[in-house]
């Protein structure tokens, strides 16, 4: 009578086993099954195209991501490519964007971590081309109404960057492979990557203020600028400020960070507030 009670509760016991294994194979299979992305319903939202494959999770993650970006920067990417396969094309590379048309590709499982980073790329390709035009139309309308007199020099985004930004960038090989990660921020960069240079400073800049506006998991640093590491120099606000200028991020972010990068926020935020409105 004993072995056939114990035989039953060792069924039972396995039957429950199987049967919350069962279930918990099921939960992850829904939320790693994929599914193709609704690009019309993604693009009336976003105003951007939309292709490849998502999961349930992935879908969260993706927007999320968008939803902290303002239009300006949102709009500056011509297409977003979520493939899991990108990684066989693009060995050791989870995420890139185009120059010539701004497309964006990223692998589905580091949209947290990296596709803020490639919106920024996009945003500064974006600033760079209209800088090009810019000139370019200024240069036309002298030489129609004022033929005797040379164009002013228009200083572009990016010549401003570099210029605040110095000499500080060692090229993508040296700095992977960069001694001192545990001193960042370091002259004026926010990470070893942004030693690469100035198209990665912007992009690692500009993620990590997100992810320290909104507490994004990919925050690398963001107990040492919440200590005030990045007030010490000013180029860290300047970067911010001329990214701010240039449609970077929102207001809101901004004034939600200035104050780690600079000892009077408000001043500045009214001094930025008036260039802006002139």
């Amino acid at each position: 009578m004993a072995d056939t009670l114990i035989l039953a509760l060792l069924f039972f016991v396995v039957l429950l086993f199987l049967y919350y294994a069962s279930g918990d194979v099921n939960d992850n299979e829904s939320d790693n099954k994929e599914f193709e992305i609704d690009d019309l319903a993604l693009h009336e939202k976003y105003k951007i195209k939309f292709s490849g494959r998502l999961s349930a999770k992935a879908s969260q993650n993706l927007e999320r991501v968008l939803s902290l970006l303002p239009e300006k920067v949102l709009t500056s990417a011509e297409s977003l490519n979520i493939d899991r396969h990108f990684e066989r094309y693009q060995p050791d590379n989870i995420g890139q964007c185009s120059y010539r048309d701004r497309k964006i590709d990223i692998h589905p499982n580091y949209i947290m971590y990296a596709l803020i980073h490639e919106f920024a790329h996009a945003r500064t390709f974006k600033v760079i081309c209209d800088d090009i035009m810019a000139n370019k139309m200024i240069e036309a309308a002298y030489k129609i109404f004022c033929e005797k007199i040379s164009p002013p020099k228009r200083k572009s985004f990016l010549e401003e960057w570099m210029e605040i930004a110095g000499q500080v960038y060692i090229g993508e090989e040296y700095a992977s492979v960069y001694p001192f990660k545990l001193f960042f921020p370091l002259n004026g960069c926010l990470t070893p990557r942004s030693k690469s240079n100035g198209l990665e400073d912007i992009a690692e800049f500009v993620n990590e203020v997100y992810c320290v506006a909104y507490d994004l998991p990919d925050a690398k640093i963001k107990r040492k600028i919440i200590a005030g590491k990045c007030r010490k120099s000013p180029v860290y606000v300047k970067k911010l400020n001329l990214l701010y200028q240039n449609g970077f991020f929102s207001e809101y972010v901004y004034k939600k960070v200035i104050g780690y990068f600079d000892a009077q926020p408000r001043a500045s935020f009214l001094l930025l507030t008036i260039k802006l409105q002139i």
